[in-house]
């Protein structure tokens, strides 16, 4: 869970005193935007690990494959740009 001191955050009022906005240091921004990856990862990891169940812990019958493969793969492609 993301905590945030409220130190950390400054409220920035439009002409009429009403929050338009927040300025927040760099610290917090970057642990909001772990906090934001961490949660879009969840559902695929979370799929992955039900997959793995399925598949009785195998994780080639899962689907997965190996780091080598994988890793053949991300060289091709890297290649390619």
């Amino acid at each position: 869970m993301l905590t945030i001191a409220p130190e950390s955050i400054t409220v920035i009022p439009n002409a009429k005193g009403k929050p338009a906005g927040v300025l927040i240091d760099m610290d917090t921004w970057n642990s909001i935007l772990e906090a934001l990856e961490l949660a879009e990862d969840l559902p695929v990891i979370k799929q992955a690990l039900s997959a793995l169940k399925s598949a009785g812990g195998d994780p080639i019958k899962a689907g997965f494959i190996p780091w080598s493969a994988a890793r053949s793969k991300l060289t091709k492609s890297d290649a390619k740009k």
